[in-house]
């Protein structure tokens, strides 16, 4: 039986470069690495509180945001070849 995750969106489809893809496999990862910082470890811990200012979250959105930048803009140069 086929998931949704294996169902294409569309017909269409495209060459992603190896190296945006491995940038794209990175940003997962680092997206990965942020859910199980804030996870929590027990079942006491559900309702803890987290201490994290808003420029350490705002460092990961903005940081997380220029390198999906830097990924898509060099997609977009490569089809434009």
């Amino acid at each position: 039986m086929e998931s949704e995750l294996d169902t294409p969106l569309c017909d269409d489809s495209f060459h992603l470069p190896a190296d945006t893809y491995y940038e794209l496999l990175q940003i997962r990862d680092q997206l990965m690495m942020y859910t199980r910082f804030v996870a929590p470890v027990t079942h006491q811990e559900d309702d803890a509180h987290l201490e994290l200012t808003r420029n350490m979250l705002a460092d990961c959105f903005a940081q997380l945001a220029s390198r999906l930048t830097q990924a898509l803009e060099s997609t977009d140069s490569e089809s434009n070849d």
